[in-house]
């Protein structure tokens, strides 16, 4: 793992590796977490995740590694608030190219338009998320996340289609399409009006179109 870290480094990238129980001091915003933890400690995720939050606005991208096979275990970690979960046995080839596409996600830089829709804004330059003066924070897979749903205007969007552009080819579509249901379900719990974001039955998600999106200078 410390090879990865280190070649992953070499690519300029901010990559930082520790057992949960080191992760003190939060990390730099725009920084991909690698945290392996025990069966018997996942439940300090959420913890110490929104600890980071409060600190000081930190907003890494936090990937957990269940380190004893704990498979069953992945969708509660993503609950939590992780942007990934991984389990061994995994190869080193995908663990970089997972933490390379959460690492786009946290440095992407689109144009500076804000998205709109309702109450909301959606700052593509600051990546960060305003309802009235609230800032609701949010992980970095939230946002590309809400992201696309925005952009789509109200469109139906499958969760194969929300896979392909917040995660790409980098991860299985099997644990992602649970993965999708689990992003929405956080950013419903953060959301003001959950019932923004909309179950479409046999299809997959979309705004409701009475807060239709607009892009604005």
């Amino acid at each position: 793992m410390d090879q990865v870290a280190l070649a992953l480094r070499n690519e300029m990238l901010q990559v930082r590796i520790a057992a949960l129980h080191e992760a003190i001091e939060p990390p730099r915003s725009g920084t991909v977490m690698l945290m392996w933890l025990s069966v018997a400690g996942w439940q300090r995720v959420k913890a110490t995740l929104t600890t980071w939050q409060t600190v000081d606005g930190s907003a890494p991208g936090v990937i957990v590694w269940l380190r004893q096979g704990a498979a069953d275990l992945r969708e509660a970690v993503l609950q939590a608030g992780c942007d990934d979960a991984i389990t061994e046995p995994i190869s080193m080839r995908e663990l970089a190219s997972r933490i390379r596409a959460l690492h786009r996600r946290l440095h992407w830089r689109g144009s500076p338009h804000r998205l709109r829709f309702g109450n909301f804004r959606l700052d593509l330059e600051t990546r960060s998320l305003t309802c009235g003066n609230q800032v609701i924070a949010l992980t970095p897979t939230e946002f590309a996340l809400l992201r696309v749903l925005v952009r789509a205007k109200g469109k139906s969007l499958t969760r194969s289609e929300l896979i392909d552009a917040v995660w790409g080819e980098d991860t299985d579509h099997e644990t992602s399409g649970r993965a999708v249901d689990n992003v929405v379900l956080r950013l419903r719990r953060k959301l003001p009006n959950p019932d923004v974001i909309e179950t479409v039955r046999g299809i997959g998600f979309r705004l409701l179109p009475t807060d239709s999106a607009t892009a604005t200078p």
